[in-house]
Formats: C-alpha cells, structure tokens, sequence
C-alpha cells in the first residue's frame, strides 16, 4: 500500500511538473515604475496571481489563454496568448475617474481628446493629416528636443525604431526599424541591416510639403516644430513607391500657415481628376468568337464542345464560357463541369489554377476553391501567397483552428525572409487573421471601415488603381515597371500578387477605377479578384474581372457608408 501511494504521488508530481512547461513571466509597467500587487490572471484556467515588489510575476499559461492584468486606478490590460514560455513588459495605462459633476468629467475628457489629436495632426505634402494609429512615440515635438541636440541627426540617434548609417558622410542613410522587428528582436538586426541596399530601403522625408530622400542636414534643430514618423501602409499610401520603407514628416518654422494653406489648394487642383471614367460592364472590346459561336447555337452545350477543340489548351476559354452559361438560365450544372475542365487539364499550370480559385471564391463554392488552393500548395510549398490563401480559405468554412496554424505559419515565413518588402503583407496578414478571429495578434494596425483587397493572376500584369470621390479628387496606385520595378521584380521572388487598400472616411461616395495596359502574354488575359470589407461589419463582398480593354479608366466599383456596389 505504501509503496502504491509513493508512486501515485510520484504520477501526480511528475503531471505537475508537465503541466507547469507552459506559461508565461514578465513585468508590469506604469510610467516607467514597477506595478506591485497588479493581478495577473489567466481568464481561460481561472489562475490568479500578483506582481512582487519589482513588477514581476509569473502564471501557468498556454496558447490562445486570455490573460488579464489588473490594477486599482488603471486601465485593465487583456491579451490573447499567441507564443508561451517568453517575457512579456506589459506598460499599463491610467484609468479616468468619474467625477461626481458628469459634465466637468466630459468636458475633462474632451479637453484630452483635443489635446491628443492636435499632437496627431501634422501638415504634409497632402494636407493636414491626422492618423489616429500613429503612436505617441512616433511624435517628436520641439518640447522633445534636448539643449544638447546639436543637429538633426542628434535627434534621430535617440529615436529607438531609426538606424543612422554613414554617420560621417555628406549623405548618411535612415533606416525604419519596422514595428515588427521589436517584436522579434533576433532578427530586427539582420532586417535593418538590409535596409541599406539601395536608397529603396530608406526612409523618405517630407519636409513642409518638400518630398525627399536627402536626409534635410539644412535644417537647424531649433527650427524644427514637429517630427512625425508614418510606418503603416495607410499612412503612407499617399507617397506611392517612396513611402514604401516609411516616412519621415518634419514641419518647420520657415513656412507659414497661409503658405501651406496656398500649397494645399495648388495640389489639390492638380490632384483633380478630370479623366472620362466609364463603367467597367459597359466597355466593349468585341465579342469572342466562340461565345459568339455559343450565343448563335441551336445548342450551345454542343457548340462549346466543338470551340474546345479549337480554344481548349487556354484556362481563360473555359471561365469565358462558364460567364457565358452563368448568365443564361438552365445551364447550372454544366458551370461546375466546365469550371472542373481547367482543373484537370492544368493541374500543373499554377496561374490557370489561381483563376480557377478566383472563380470558385466568388462563386461561394469554398470547399472546392480549398482544394484547389491545396492543388497549388503542393507545387509550391513554400509560397507565402498559398499559405495565406488556405489560412483565408479555412476561416471561412469555420476551421479556425487550422486558419490561425495557417496564418501564423505565414507570419513566420515572412519574418524569416528578413525582407523589409514583405513588411506590408506582414501588417496585411496580421489585420486579416485579426478580421477572422476575435484573437488577439499584436499589431499597430488599427481597422478601416472599408479595406479593398486585390489580387492578381499574372504577375506580368500592369495596370493602375484609382480612387476618387464626389468632388473628382483622387489617389492612384500604379503596377507598372516604369513606376514600381522593385515591386514587380519582387513579386516574382517572393510570389505574392496582392495589395490592400483602405477606405478611412466615408463621408463621401467613392469610386475604385482600374486603368489596365497589357502583361507579357500576346494571348492571355489578366484576372483580378476585388474583395471589399467592412471590417467592423464583418461582410465581404468578392468578383472577378476580366482585363480587357487598355488605356480607359474602367469604374468597377462604388462605396459609401452603407453602400457597396461591385458592377
């Protein structure tokens, strides 16, 4: 019997010690002070613990536990795990106490609120901007600046997420550490250090509307009235391919209100869109043949068989005609045995099997695009693109589990690239699981109403996307290789063909415009797949275009608050 009870208390030590692998330890944090007695509890195991005398604690964990941290005064702090056995440094935030004069609180608050957004507010070569996701540490403001700051670049050195490189010469560098790399530090370093090879991985400036890559040494720190830095995608959007490695905004006392004021009205008019925009159905290019063959048939079904003798070895034939059969009633059946036609005939043909994703996405068939998407997972296994495909894909038919292993696959493949050109799908598949899952994934990134998300089939494919509201002024993004060859050539590398836009008012009805000029191809034409979200709505909507006709300004979609029209 004694010998019985020894070894269940030697099973029961041992589940013990296996239980305790997971968890998770760290520091609680208020302006800059150790918290002590914080609570620390892991919501989902109901364990509760307390900070010691330096901030410190340490609680059972594992992956996707919700962990909340608690303190008299301050703001509760909730976190999802996505990684254990690691330190966390978590910085609390000060709680606002009600007074018993409701209005002199509100009138407190909004006075913060003020005070808050006029330190967001910046002027830059577009306007007054204010960025609401722009953190307070990304802010510098003359009251920031030290009596021993000698120049401009006395100022950057002390800025933790910039690197000065060629300190010395007439032309040093800055580098933006991304957000990310903070995050993983082991390979913050190597990231950085790429950054130098070429001037596409430094930051660029904008200073009182002067967009450069010169780092402005002219200037003298006591003329210096703000210094803002833009690293997320929606904040930098605006500069096109030279925001790409983020963006340094200074406004100065050398330019008065009223002359940016004038700058702003000039820029605006040469921003005006005065371009005939069409909408994207009623283009005619001219009938194909073969829909004309099939339009012309006393059996169409027959017809098409015959067309596929002549027109069967091009994928875009049989999407061609599935359009055709979708719009005529009495055909359904033959739409999916046509549609499978590009399966079978192309399983090795990985943009033939892209469109064919495209098509079954929009078409709603979610099981049968997985497979498809699985189809080119095993041609390319470590294609980033496929794996946040699937990671998508699995979301929407409710396979959480497998859709947040997928993404946070992704997450990894891209950070180990160390490649400062994946920083934005990094930012974009981060939002996306984010979008999926109420589980939380550090991000900077704070959701839009409206994300646009396009995708492309044949990485030749140039075109631009414009964007323009009531009053005809508009934004454009260009994928061409006279505009954006690193991007282009990176595509190839890195096999990603995707890009994500954001709509962040919606005051006014928007149109998205497509201008397309061709690929590589004598032959095939360019298919893009446009997702439109309401992230806070959690409804999407999704169509696939065919590029056709080139050189005209195709609307192919409208968007207001409660509004979304893909025609």
């Amino acid at each position: 019997m004694r010998k019985l009870l020894s070894l269940l208390l030697l099973l029961l030590t041992g589940s013990l010690l296996l239980a305790q692998t997971d968890g998770i330890d760290g520091t609680v944090m208020f302006e800059d002070k150790p918290v002590v007695n914080a609570k620390v509890e892991n919501l989902s195991k109901e364990v509760i613990t307390l900070t010691d005398a330096e901030g410190k604690f340490a609680i059972d964990a594992k992956f996707k536990d919700k962990i909340r941290i608690s303190h008299a005064g301050k703001r509760d702090f909730i976190f999802t795990l996505i990684q254990t056995k690691q330190s966390f440094t978590i910085h609390m935030s000060s709680e606002e106490v009600e007074l018993d004069e409701v209005v002199v609180a509100q009138r407190k608050r909004s006075a913060l609120a003020r005070e808050r957004r006029k330190k967001q507010e910046f002027y830059s070569a577009f306007g007054t901007r204010n960025f609401p996701g722009v953190s307070f540490a990304n802010i510098i403001t003359k009251e920031d600046i030290w009596a021993s700051d000698v120049d401009l670049l006395s100022i950057l050195k002390r800025i933790p997420r910039l690197r000065v490189f060629n300190e010395g010469s007439v032309n040093p560098e800055v580098v933006l550490a991304r957000a990310f790399n903070s995050r993983f530090p082991t390979l913050g370093r190597s990231t950085i250090d790429s950054g130098r090879d070429g001037d596409g991985h430094v930051v660029s400036w904008d200073v009182d509307g002067l967009i450069t890559k010169q780092v402005p040494l002219w200037l003298n720190v006591d003329q210096i009235e703000k210094m803002v830095i833009l690293d997320r995608p929606n904040q930098t959007i605006l500069y096109g391919s030279q925001g790409g490695a983020g963006v340094v905004v200074i406004n100065t006392t050398l330019v008065s209100d009223r002359e940016r004021i004038e700058a702003l009205d000039k820029m605006k008019e040469e921003r005006r869109f005065k371009e005939r925009m069409v909408s994207y159905n009623t283009v005619n290019t001219g009938e194909l043949g073969y829909i004309s063959k099939l339009k012309s048939a006393d059996d169409p079904f027959l017809a098409y068989d015959d067309q596929a003798s002549y027109w069967g070895h091009h994928p875009h034939f049989y999407v061609d005609v599935h359009d055709f059969f979708n719009a005529e009633n009495g055909y359904g059946e033959y739409n999916d045995q046509i549609l499978d036609k590009i399966k079978t005939t192309f399983p090795d043909d990985m943009q033939a099997l892209r469109l064919l994703a495209f098509k079954l996405e929009e078409k709603n068939s979610l099981a049968q695009a997985r497979e498809v998407y699985r189809m080119i997972a095993k041609n390319k296994p470590n294609s980033i693109q496929v794996l946040r495909d699937l990671a998508n894909i699995e979301a929407k038919l409710g396979n959480k589990i497998l859709s947040d292993r997928l993404y946070l696959a992704t997450i990894s493949k891209i950070i180990l690239s160390e490649s400062a050109e994946l920083a934005d799908m990094l930012d974009f598949v981060r939002s996306e699981m984010n979008y999926h899952s109420s589980k939380f994934i550090p991000n900077d990134y704070e959701a839009s109403d409206i994300e646009i998300i396009v995708e492309w089939d044949d990485p030749t494919a140039e075109f631009e996307l414009q964007f323009i509201n009531e009053e005809g002024y508009y934004d454009s993004w260009k994928h061409t290789r006279d505009s954006n060859p690193v991007r282009i050539n990176n595509e190839s590398i890195y096999d990603v063909s995707l890009q994500r836009f954001y709509i962040d008012s919606l005051e006014d009805l928007w149109n998205v415009n497509i201008k397309y000029f061709g690929n590589e191809s004598l032959t095939t034409p360019t298919f893009m797949k446009v997702t439109i979200r309401n992230t806070r709505k959690k409804q999407e909507k999704i169509k696939v275009f065919r590029l056709k006709a080139k050189d005209l300004s195709q609307n192919f979609a409208r968007i207001a608050r409660n509004h979304i029209m893909l025609n």
